[in-house]
């Protein structure tokens, strides 16, 4: 049966470490305390543990006060350098987080963590246990038999045995504190004999075997120099080799069975690091669907619907969330419909999960019971189209539009939580639920990556059963209702309210019923240009090779950097940032075209092909096929400006500075009877700065129709 083994962590010198591996970079929590030792620290017991996956485990540092080696030499340590304050301050937050981790720390006043390490790991051997010592101090050599290894987690972590022991130090394990004892140690004060090295000593006590006999025979050393020194300083070499031993017998009572590892406290992990503002851990233990008691249920009979219809009735208000199979919610079909009415409680509606039969995640959603949408849809219109009740979501345009599809009008549109989210901090590259309920409800939301797999192997959710999309959907309800709870308050103080209830709020509908209306595009035309610009495309190609002087993939940055450079013998501008290889981004052709109508010809010919393949091929690809218009999605959470912005296509970025870009916006068409109008603000800035100052000049200038500038 193989033995059990302990890992036993000098904290100390990895405290050290870390602080010393971190040093300058700044990291602090939000009252400006210096944080990166921990964070290190913590980081590296996170991959000791991940690698090594211990059974047992603990830890132990130096207390503050005398030891008994202070008794044996007055200045003891007196020339190490004091510990830094923001280590200091640090120390507290370093021992509270190996007990979240659940590593426990075992000390003993009047003697160090080595000597507490040296006492549990023989202990451990003698009793069966395997015991790796985690340090980078070759001070525990001495320790290592019978199974105790020192193993050094740097890089990539080295294991010392006796035979590793011998090939790095030079001695058996046993013979450590003799050399130690020669050589001292000027930190720690640890005297050793003058003029002996480590190589002198690892000599001498190889050749006598022991500091003993050394000493012993040190009068008839053939050296003067060792002679004369080991003789003058007998008595420093013994009180040094007492200084280095690392006691064996420290007087603590330990069941060795307490440290037995047995997780993490994520509670306690979330809160510290919450505390020290470590973003990354925080991530790691936030509570989850799998660590909080909640309430979610999916509703699978029409009497059940009835009665969850009541209720959202008689709440007056819910949060919600319709679940599509497609990003675009003017191409998704609705999959199902989440509600909440209360924390941690949700009810899913599932209406369009598809029988696939197979394993837990693709097993038939005949077996658990699903209502027909056109019918379930009808139930519920009468309480969607009630403008008095109150409806709450994260992302409710997306919510409007899928539900419009089937003729339903979403009516009193409360509280969007992205569009909170968004005012409160417009410089978020993103708010999507997931981040939004971390940064504000501390906690972890299942993604639909983590429901439906990534990559080539993810699945639609409409095949995954209602059973294993019940707490993702009832997250996305439960999480909007909260954030709202929350985060309204947050609008309120820092002025933001009226903004999100008289401009976001209304516009949300307005953006749904323009997204729903799309725009018509001219596939002739734009199959005409394609066509145009493909002969063109060929024309620059045929003139291209022809300055090359051989043909190539124009497209290839490593080719094309060949002809320039290595070929033609161009000026080098730049270099790329992971090959280090001549970079041909556009700002480098842009100047070598100054010199060289190759790198111009190149500009023209990438131009061409991206408004050939962004636009002109690709838009006709994105009509609708029910509505035969193009729908983009625009997007009011996003510009820190306040703008909107337009994707999926993005229409707002139309070329219209070259000829041929231009031609792209006549294939933009009216329906028959309609026309299309271009508006846009002039110098809407200044006009609105003239109003809210109140100036009458600027005013003036305005009205009479001046040059403002």
């Amino acid at each position: 049966m193989p033995r059990p083994t302990l890992f036993l962590i000098d904290g100390s010198s990895q405290m050290y470490r870390a602080y010393h591996a971190f040093r300058g970079r700044g990291l602090s929590n939000q009252e400006g305390h210096t944080t990166h030792a921990v964070y290190v620290f913590v980081t590296m017991l996170r991959k000791l543990m991940s690698d090594h996956h211990p059974e047992y485990i603990a830890a132990s540092f130096d207390l503050a006060g005398r030891t008994f080696r202070d008794e044996l030499v007055a200045d003891y340590k007196a020339n190490r350098v004091a510990m830094p304050d923001d280590l200091g301050e640090q120390i507290g937050w370093v021992h509270e987080a190996c007990q979240a981790l659940g590593v426990p720390i075992i000390t003993a006043p009047g003697f160090e963590a080595d000597d507490v390490i040296g006492t549990i790991a023989r202990r451990a051997s003698e009793t069966g246990f395997d015991v790796a010592i985690v340090s980078i101090d070759k001070d525990f050599f001495q320790l290592v038999h019978n199974g105790i290894r020192v193993y050094d987690p740097r890089e990539d972590g080295t294991w010392f045995d006796e035979a590793a022991v011998r090939d790095k130090f030079g001695v058996q394990p046993s013979r450590v504190v003799d050399v130690l004892a020669l050589v001292g140690d000027t930190s720690d004060n640890v005297a050793g004999v003058p003029g002996v090295g480590k190589k002198g000593a690892i000599d001498l006590i190889t050749a006598f075997g022991s500091l003993d006999a050394l000493l012993d025979q040190a009068g008839d050393l053939s050296q003067r120099k060792y002679r004369e020194a080991l003789l003058a300083h007998r008595e420093d070499a013994l009180r040094s080799r007492e200084l280095v031993t690392i006691r064996a017998d420290v007087p603590i009572e330990v069941d060795l069975e307490t440290l037995r590892y047995r997780g993490a406290s994520r509670e306690r992990c979330y809160e510290l690091f919450s505390r020290l503002a470590f973003r990354t851990l925080v991530n790691d233990y936030a509570p989850t669907a799998d660590t909080i008691e909640k309430d979610y249920a999916v509703v699978a009979t029409a009497e059940e619907l009835d009665a969850l219809v009541a209720q959202l009735r008689e709440a007056r208000e819910f949060a919600l969330h319709v679940i599509g199979d497609d990003p675009s919610a003017m191409r998704a079909s609705i999959v199902g419909i989440a509600f909440s009415t209360a924390g941690r409680q949700a009810r899913y509606l599932p209406l369009g999960h598809a029988d696939l039969g197979g394993g837990d995640l693709l097993s038939p959603a005949s077996a658990v019971q699903q209502m027909e949408r056109g019918a379930a849809l009808e139930r519920l219109r009468p309480l969607f189209e009630d403008a008095s009740v109150r409806k709450i979501g994260h992302d409710l345009k997306a919510d409007v539009i899928m539900l419009r599809t089937h003729g339903i009008e979403l009516r009193g549109l409360a509280f969007d939580s992205m569009l909170a989210s968004y005012l409160l901090d417009a410089t978020r590259p993103g708010h999507p639920l997931e981040g939004t309920s971390l940064e504000h409800l501390g906690y972890k939301a299942l993604t639909e990556e983590d429901l439906c797999g990534r990559g080539p192997k993810a699945v639609s959710i409409a095949t995954v059963t209602p059973q294993a999309a019940l707490t993702f959907a009832g997250e996305r309800a439960d999480l909007a209702r909260q954030l709202s709870q929350r985060l309204a308050p947050l609008l309120v103080a820092d002025l933001l309210d009226q903004v999100f209830r008289d401009l976001e709020m209304p516009l949300l509908p307005v953006l749904a019923d323009v997204e729903r209306a799309g725009i018509l595009i001219d596939g002739p035309a734009l199959a005409a240009q394609s066509q145009h610009i493909e002969r063109e495309l060929g024309r620059y190609t045929e003139r291209i090779y022809g300055l090359a002087g051989q043909e190539f993939n124009i497209n290839s940055p490593k080719q094309l950097g060949e002809i320039l450079f290595e070929k033609m013998q161009l000026l080098t501008l730049k270099k790329t940032g992971n090959t280090r290889s001549a970079s041909t981004a556009v700002e480098v052709l842009e100047e070598l075209a100054l010199v060289h109508e190759l790198p111009r010809l190149i500009l023209e010919w990438r131009g061409l092909h991206k408004l050939k393949s962004t636009y002109i091929d690709a838009l006709p690809q994105l009509v609708h096929p029910s509505t035969g218009r193009v729908h983009t999605c625009f997007n009011q959470a996003v510009a820190a400006t306040g703008r909107l912005s337009s994707s999926d296509p993005n229409l707002q970025n139309i070329p219209i500075r070259t000829v041929l870009g231009r031609e792209i916006r006549p294939a933009f068409s009216a329906a028959p009877g309609h026309v299309l109008i271009s508006a846009d603000y002039s110098q809407i800035e200044l006009r609105v700065l003239a109003h809210m100052a109140g100036e009458e000049a600027l005013i003036e200038a305005f009205r009479s129709g001046e040059d403002i500038h």
